[in-house]
């Protein structure tokens, strides 16, 4: 038998079994983290998963708290937030007089991801005018208790 041959079966068995290894332990280590899961009390990965993104929104709102309440920008022919999610959507819609909601949470993080932040003064303005709405003052943010943008699912 030539021995390249068989030195070219054995790299690749090797291979092969390096594999069914790897899958063994993936194996394993699912069964383990479903273990933790459900004695945690979760029935299925996915009620981790929604109760671990309700943890993340809570931890967000702690660690980055919105102040200021919506007054509907009475000095603008149309709010920003209308302009901007639609009248649906908008903050002064649903929220005039109010705290920040998760709903206002949530539309702030989208505006902070897409850039559309005006910072005066440690004062970050999410949408509204200055004096207006809601706004993040950088004085109160603090660093959160663990990675809120962390997901099981990537």
């Amino acid at each position: 038998m030539n021995q390249d041959n068989v030195d070219k079966l054995l790299k690749c068995r090797a291979a092969i079994d390096n594999c069914r290894q790897a899958e063994a332990d993936r194996i394993t280590a699912y069964a383990e983290m479903l273990n933790v899961v459900q004695s945690a009390g979760f029935a299925t990965l996915q009620d981790y998963d929604a109760w671990d993104k309700e943890m993340c929104v809570e931890a967000r709102k702690e660690s980055r708290p919105i102040f200021g309440t919506c007054d509907g920008c009475p000095h603008l022919s149309v709010p920003p937030c209308v302009t901007k999610y639609g009248a649906e959507k908008a903050c002064v819609s649903s929220k005039q007089g109010q705290g920040a909601s998760d709903e206002i949470y949530r539309i702030a993080w989208k505006a902070a991801g897409e850039g559309s932040q005006k910072q005066k003064d440690g004062i970050v303005r999410l949408i509204c005018p200055e004096g207006h709405g809601y706004y993040l003052d950088e004085s109160k943010v603090k660093e959160p208790p663990f990675d809120y943008k962390w997901r099981l699912y990537p």
